[in-house]
Parts: C-alpha cells; structure tokens; sequence
C-alpha cells in the first residue's frame, strides 16, 4: 500500500515540476531578462506587501521575481518526487525504517522541502524583511531535525524525545506568528489606506498552509504519544498507517501550494495584460483625436495665409 501511495505521489510531484519548468522558460524567460527587467525595463516581481497599495513601511520592501518564485516550486517538487520515487524503490531499507518508526529519509526530504514551502508561504503572504524570511527558513529546518531526534529516541530516551517535540512545535509555531502577524499587518493597512488587500489565492493559502502544517504536527503527536507509552511494543501496522497519513499530508499540501500560487499569478499576468491592452487602446485613441483636431486645424490655416497674402497685394 505504502509503495503504491509513494509512486501516485511521485507521479503528481513529477508532473508539477516538469509543468514549473515549462512555464519557466516559455513564459517567465519569454517576458523576463535574465537580469530581472522586462522590455520596459522594469522589474517584473511578485507582489509582496503592498497589494495594490502604496503602504507606509520603515525599510525597503524584499523583492522576489517571478521567476525565482517559479524555480524554487519546481525544486521542492522535484526533491519530493525523488524522495518518493527512492522511497517506493528502496522497498527493503524504506520498509525496515517505516517498521522501526524512524523513518529518517522522510525527516531529510522535509527539512529541504517544508523549509522551501515555508519560505514560499513567507513571502506570498507578505513577509517583507529577509532577516525575518531567513530566521522563518532556519527554524523549519531545525524543527525537521527536532522531529528526527524525537522518533529517534522516542523508545530509549522518552524525555529527550518529548523535549525535541516541544522544541520542533516552538519553532514551527514561532515562525508562522511571523508570517500571520505581517498578514495581519498588511490586512489592517490596506484597509485603512482603502486599497484593495490581499488577493483571495493568498488568503487560501495562509489558511490551508496553517491548517496543512498543523496536522503534520497533529500526526507527529499522535505517533510518539503511542511510542513514548508503548515502549517499544507498537505494532508494525500503526507505524505504516503514521507513514501513509504523512505522505497523503505532503502530498496534499505540497500540490495545493502550487496550484494556488500558480493560478494565482496566471490571474495576475492576466489581469495586467488587461490593463496594458485598455491602456494602449484609450493612447490610441487620444491619439487619432489629436490627428483629427490637427486635420480641422490645417484648413484655418490655410485660409489665414491666403488672407494675409491678399492684404499684401493690396
């Protein structure tokens, strides 16, 4: 059952990359200079903070291109697909890990792939200061390392395994405070400059996002809360059951980001290109309005000649 969970969830991952990878080169690069600027010259980056509206801010706003944004999305889902792929291969060593409750292949995959997902969540919902987008990185990483430590020692050193839980759920809770409190912030001071806010892609993914995160640690619970009573005597089937709940989660939570995100640029680009399109039709119009005023104009002017030429002859 795992196995077959394994390569469904790898498929999907695969699927996704080859598409960000795509759409990197047909889309981002087609419009975007390798050094960031577009054919007006300016920098095409993904909106971060402001939202349609010029907000009071202290420092300079981070800025991410599209473009970076779209690779780091075909990277984690790259690495996921790998991990997966190795993972439904890799039956015997996968499977003996699994039995055990440590599966420590699962805790290297996350601790690259959830602390891209965190960062991306970060900075679509508008974490604008990187000193703050590093500490956010940092600390899902070591919360990945808490949760191998807590599986690892959750037989023979019960209070060190409880310490590293406590540990891992500081630093992933602490670094979504972060993220929800600038949301929070940003919320607040659109509305109060009466601009129009976040859009609703980045609403949905700070609330599946939270939720999705919280039920990885809803899982890691449940599991060592049965191994730190049973002592060693859980069977072999309730550790594949944790195993199966993890990946389903990842799988979920990993597509869900990029359907999001990805849908919600393409609305983006669309819109702008909108905007661009009624911009260039409402100059062209202004300027056949000025052709025509320059064609009546020329008749007066000829007239106004001929009739100083006259009072001259007179």
């Amino acid at each position: 059952m795992l196995q077959t969970i394994n390569y469904v969830s790898a498929l999907i991952q695969f699927s996704l990359c080859v598409f960000l990878v795509i759409w990197f080169f047909m889309e981002i690069l087609g419009d975007q200079k390798l050094d960031g600027e577009g054919e007006e010259g300016m920098p095409l980056t993904f909106p971060i903070g402001e939202y349609g509206g010029q907000l009071p801010t202290r420092a300079p706003l981070f800025q991410m291109p599209v473009s970076v944004l779209v690779m780091l999305l075909a990277i984690f889902t790259m690495v996921t697909g790998i991990a997966h792929l190795t993972y439904a291969r890799a039956s015997v060593e996968y499977q003996k890990s699994v039995d055990e409750g440590n599966n420590w292949m699962r805790w290297v995959e996350y601790t690259i792939t959830a602390s891209i997902m965190l960062f991306i969540i970060a900075v679509s919902c508008g974490t604008s200061s990187l000193d703050s987008l590093i500490l956010i990185t940092a600390a899902s990483m070591c919360c990945m390392m808490c949760g191998y430590i807590s599986e690892r020692t959750a037989v023979s050193q019960v209070r060190v395994s409880m310490v590293a839980t406590m540990v891992g759920w500081l630093l992933v809770v602490a670094a979504f405070a972060v993220i929800l409190r600038r949301f929070g912030s940003i919320v607040s001071q659109s509305r109060k400059a009466g601009s129009e806010g976040p859009p609703t892609y980045v609403w949905l993914i700070i609330v599946f996002m939270t939720l999705l995160y919280s039920s990885f640690g809803l899982i890691h619970l449940v599991h060592m809360r049965r191994q730190w009573s049973g002592r060693g005597q859980v069977p072999v089937e309730f550790h594949r059951k944790i195993e199966g709940s993890y990946t389903l989660a990842s799988m979920v939570s990993k597509t869900l980001l990029v359907v999001l995100l990805a849908s919600g640029l393409f609305a983006r680009n669309s819109a702008e290109a909108e905007e661009e399109a009624e911009a260039e039709a409402e100059a062209e119009a202004e300027a056949d309005e000025a052709g025509e005023a320059t064609d009546e104009a020329e008749p007066e002017a000829e007239r106004r000649q001929r009739l100083k030429e006259k009072l001259k002859r007179n």
